[in-house]
């Protein structure tokens, strides 16, 4: 079993947080002329090959060559430790540490003079240490698909919130993809996806 580390939005943590969200898609990304090798395909975990047997891979292929690679968060029964935004609030050195996610339930009861939200300079996820990451998942299976491929299970799976009847969760989750993948990767081009699903432990 190994543990890496993995980013998620403020909002996600959220979701993860309240049990919403059992489900993440990341881009798959590789160093791999696709004129030349043209044809995705996936070996799942469980596919018994002697060179790559239980740590799922994929590829490419096109006239004899092949490229492979390896999901870069791991296998079923690693873990994934979450980076979210956080502050170490207080007088004390290093201080009270409070997280974004569940601002402010999470401050203690004895404080007082409690900022907003906004008025806090929080520290981005990128810099969480792991010694202070609250939030361990682990991964229950790994597969690789078009991101429209997602189904409305599923979108309801990666922790989006419905606040209307429409559109359903699919078309929410696209809203909220096309939100953070601005310039490429968008809805519209139907990227590689991992789509990892974990269980909080």
């Amino acid at each position: 079993m190994k543990e890496r580390p993995i980013i998620f939005s403020t909002e996600m943590v959220r979701a993860i947080l309240e049990g919403r969200k059992t489900q993440t898609r990341r881009i798959v990304k590789y160093d791999v002329d696709t004129t030349t090798y043209d044809l995705f395909y996936w070996h799942p975990e469980n596919h018994n090959d002697k060179t790559h047997s239980a740590i799922g891979i994929y590829g490419w292929r096109k006239t004899g060559l092949i490229y492979y690679g390896v999901c870069p968060y791991g296998k079923s029964g690693d873990r994934l430790w979450v980076r979210e935004s956080f502050v170490y609030a207080g007088t004390l050195d290093p201080g009270y540490l409070i997280y974004k996610a569940n601002y402010p339930d999470c401050v203690p009861k004895h404080l007082e003079n409690i900022p907003s939200i906004d008025k806090i300079k929080w520290k981005a996820s990128i810099f969480m240490p792991r010694n202070v990451a609250r939030i361990i998942l682990e991964i229950t299976n790994i597969k690789v698909q078009r991101l429209q491929d997602i189904t409305e299970e599923d979108a309801k799976a990666e922790g989006v919130f419905i606040h209307r009847v429409y559109p359903a969760s699919r078309m929410e989750f696209a809203n909220l993809w096309d939100s953070i993948h601005k310039k490429i990767y968008r809805w519209k081009d139907n990227p590689w996806v991992w789509v990892i699903e974990f269980k909080k432990l």
